[in-house]
């Protein structure tokens, strides 16, 4: 933000999945497959903005779910 400052990262991970915050965020999907990423930003003069369609594939599980997001592409 270059106004101002970031006050809330916002992530969501698909349908029925829990949303996470923070700027660096760790996560563990429950299922192999594809899934939609968005990323919502809040500045601190209440803008908003928004990063939509970003994929992420899992396909390495784990013994207590499949492989964390390290990062986001399209």
């Amino acid at each position: 933000d270059c106004d101002g400052t970031i006050v809330l990262y916002s992530w969501s991970f698909g349908e029925n999945l829990p949303t996470t915050s923070g700027s660096i965020i760790d996560y563990t999907f429950p299922n192999s497959g594809i899934y939609t990423v968005q990323l919502t930003v809040i500045d601190n003069s209440g803008n908003i903005y928004n990063v939509n369609g970003y994929y992420h594939t899992v396909t390495k599980t784990t013994p207590l779910g499949v492989s964390t997001i390290i990062g986001i592409g399209g």
